[in-house]
């Protein structure tokens, strides 16, 4: 082969002379090389010319096949006529790697996309190898595949690249270091331009697709973007799922399907039946049957005919004659009558956050109310607590968000009369600090005690043990303080709270408001409740009381406190004492004495078998073994009778008909004794009562639970006590103080 003594290495033709060219009809092979341990200054430089358009400034190679390529020293060079540079040839290609040629049918062979010819020996392959990986015929597999000097890269022999130590010895052909110490065009996506990654053969190649995309191929298939954007890879969704935006998602309803969500609601399923789409139907109108029409003569008897109010209108009355028998929601306060009970459903709807005054009269002597939000049913979003009133009632509540309002007002089932519900609203007041949750008055652990005057009368959150509930608070005349404390790590924690009345009610949330979680322990009187090993988070002290309210939070390392974690059953089952093998019945005295059937540990001292305990027929079980009569006793106090448990402490006492009984079920290691209550008469009230509790012990575990069969004929709010003292009374554990029937309690030791 000639070269002419005036080409530059490798055959580039210097710049303005492109009719000096090399003859490429030979194979690549027995052109020269640029040596790969050459300096930079040792390479021809390539002149730019005077365009920066640069097309074929760097002079031009007569390719043998009628084309002319041009010289180059980085990809740029090149991009113009599509091609990729070639930078140890100097030379512009059509390819430098299988992935510049057409994916499956071309292979890069000599700097050219040809078709791929399929083998699987050399044999078939003259002139060339068999790379049976591969599967199909290359110029080489190996370095010995090629002639001396040259390196097999890419299926290619090619010049050997430079060698390096680091990238500064490659910048110079636009290229980097590769841990392999040989300049490559790329040793990672990012030196890569957009929208390219680095090959496998470190040459950058096109995406073929935004990496880390998903799409839809259609409504049952689904295809992921690699990391790296070389490839799509589809998947079928699951017959239950559909792709949306370009991921399978489960399908919940029919698409096009309609049906209420409540009363005001229609519901229609969307095109991919992944989502329901709500919208709330027009004034005068609720929805039936997935359709909104005009309600006709709503009587209040259910959720679906509830009574519309109109905020600021008139008031809207509901007949006691026209709601139908039983309970359809039901309110948390207020669950029998001696007449059995019904429930009346008013709606109304704020469009703005407000302030709301709901004003009932011509009602029942005796109902309770409760405001849901959103839903109707029962389960639905309380707001702000449960009230046990009379018939001429006000309750406030502040800064109502916009939304849907259900009123739901539990009466006797016997009221034959008329009750009227009129809704005032105002735009939300300022309200001073620790009023309300959003400006709760911070209160650092172990810190100093925090106080709070409500200039505000009436309850914006209030305590479910509260004035909702308990005697000696006036809803409306009354206040409430809202506290918030941080625990930073799993801490002992006590809160007290105080205030110059004796009324006073407070518990711990979670979260604060209408949607605030309670810790299961609401306290009825000035005091402190216990909890043990509180997890790190933001905690609301919740209080209720008359004037200041002061709040104290001390905190110690996970096991300083004695006390019990106290949570609600739901799967309960009334254990019969009375009627249970081995049962005793006792006659109805006051007091009596009764020995323990295994060994149990309370508060952390443990009692052996046979020790004998205190049963009182007032509601509790006493470990101090002092015969007393007393009732009402807050807890904790160092007043007898101490080491108390108790379902319901309240002036009860036994009559006729009445039984106080207990009994041992089980086998050790596992055993339960069973304290029942079934008494008749509550003094101080005129209405016949009874009530059917229990208190269960468990062997081994120490666990006690509480379980309320029926509580019937008492004036909601009677002020007993529900919970455990610790033997000397300086600790207690305590529950919302009025149960409801069916409901269940258990109280876990945690030290």
């Amino acid at each position: 082969m000639h070269l002419d003594a005036t080409a530059t290495p490798d055959g580039v033709v210097p710049p303005g002379d492109a009719t000096k060219a090399i003859d490429l009809g030979a194979s690549r092979d027995d052109r020269p090389a640029v040596e790969a341990d050459a300096r930079p200054e040792d390479v021809a430089p390539v002149d730019a010319g005077a365009s920066s358009d640069r097309p074929d400034v760097a002079g031009a190679i007569d390719a043998g096949d009628g084309s002319v390529r041009p010289a180059c020293r980085v990809e740029a060079d090149c991009a113009p006529g599509g091609l990729h540079c070639d930078r140890a040839a100097a030379l512009c290609q059509q390819c430098l790697d299988d992935g510049h040629c057409a994916t499956g049918s071309q292979v890069c062979l000599r700097g050219a996309c040809v078709g791929l010819e399929a083998c699987t020996t050399s044999r078939t392959c003259p002139g060339q190898v068999c790379d049976t990986a591969l599967g199909h015929c290359v110029d080489c597999a190996r370095d010995t595949d090629c002639t001396s000097g040259r390196v097999c890269r890419a299926s290619n022999c090619v010049a050997p690249p430079r060698t390096c130590a680091s990238s500064a010895a490659c910048t110079s052909l636009g290229q980097v270091c590769a841990a392999s110490g040989e300049c490559v065009d790329c040793a990672a996506d990012v030196d890569c331009p957009p929208g390219q990654y680095c090959g496998a053969a470190a040459h950058c190649l096109p995406q073929a697709c935004p990496p880390g995309a998903t799409e839809c191929v259609d409504a049952s298939h689904a295809r992921a973007c690699d990391a790296h954007g070389t490839r799509w890879t589809a998947a079928a969704c699951p017959s239950t799922a559909t792709c949306v935006a370009g991921g399978c998602v489960e399908r919940v309803c029919a698409p096009g399907a309609v049906s209420c969500a409540d009363a005001y609601t229609r519901r229609t399923c969307d095109a991919t039946g992944t989502a329901q789409v709500e919208a709330r139907c027009g004034a005068g109108e609720g929805c039936v049957a997935g359709a909104c029409v005009v309600r006709t003569s709503p009587s209040g008897d259910t959720c679906d005919s509830a009574m519309e109010v109109t905020p600021d209108g008139p008031a809207a009355a509901i007949a006691g004659s026209a709601i139908g028998p039983g309970v359809d929601v039901g309110v948390p306060c207020r669950t029998s009558f001696p007449a059995g009970t019904v429930d009346a459903i008013w709606h109304f709807r704020l469009t703005s956050s407000r302030d709301v005054i709901l004003s009932f009269t011509g009602g029942p002597a005796s109902m309770a109310i409760q405001l849901q939000r959103w839903g109707c049913a029962a389960g639905s979003t309380l707001v702000r607590g449960c009230v046990a009133t009379g018939g001429t009632a006000t309750r406030v509540f502040r800064a109502l968000d916009p939304a849907d309002y259900y009123v739901i007002v539990a009466w006797p089932a016997d009221y034959a009369g008329t009750a009227s519900l009129r809704v005032t609203t105002a735009p939300p007041a300022a309200r001073s600090p620790g009023e309300v949750c959003s400006n709760a008055v911070p209160v650092a652990p172990n810190g100093p005690a925090v106080s709070v005057t409500p200039t505000t009368p009436g309850i914006d959150v209030g305590a479910r043990c509260g004035s909702g509930i308990n005697r000696g608070f006036d809803r409306e005349t009354s206040t409430d303080a809202v506290f918030v404390y941080t625990l930073t790590t799993t801490q002992d924690v006590n809160v007290y709270v105080s205030q110059y009345s004796a009324i006073v009610a407070f518990e711990v949330q979670r979260r604060c408001g209408e949607e605030g979680t309670d810790l299961g322990l609401c306290r009825y009187g000035a005091g402190w409740i216990s909890l043990p090993r509180q997890a790190p988070g933001t905690y609301y002290i919740v209080a209720e009381g008359i004037g200041e309210l002061t709040a104290r939070v001390t905190a110690a390392p996970p096991g300083s406190t004695r006390s019990y974690s106290v949570s609600q059953l739901n799967d309960a089952t009334w254990i019969d004492a009375c009627s249970s093998p081995g049962g005793m019945m006792l006659s109805p005295t006051e007091a009596t004495y009764a020995p323990l059937p295994f060994a149990f540990s309370y508060w952390g001292n443990g009692a052996p078998e046979g020790f004998i305990v205190n049963v009182s027929v007032r509601g509790f079980v006493s470990f101090d073994g002092i015969d007393t009569r007393d009732w009402i006793q807050r807890m904790p106090s160092t007043a007898a009778p101490n080491g108390v448990v108790t379902p319901g402490w309240s002036n009860l006492f036994n009559a006729t008909g009445a039984s106080l009984c207990f009994a041992t079920l089980g086998t050790s290691p596992s055993r339960r004794w069973v304290v029942q209550w079934a008494t008749r008469v509550s003094r101080g009230f005129s209405s016949p009562s009874h009530y059917y509790y229990e208190a269960i012990f468990h062997e081994g575990t120490n666990v006690i639970d509480m379980i309320y069969r029926d509580i019937t004929g008492t004036r909601v709010g009677s002020p007993y006590i529900v919970g455990l003292e610790n033997l000397d009374g300086t600790l207690s554990a305590e529950w919302t103080h009025v149960m409801n029937p069916g409901s269940a309690v258990r109280f876990t030791p945690v030290w």
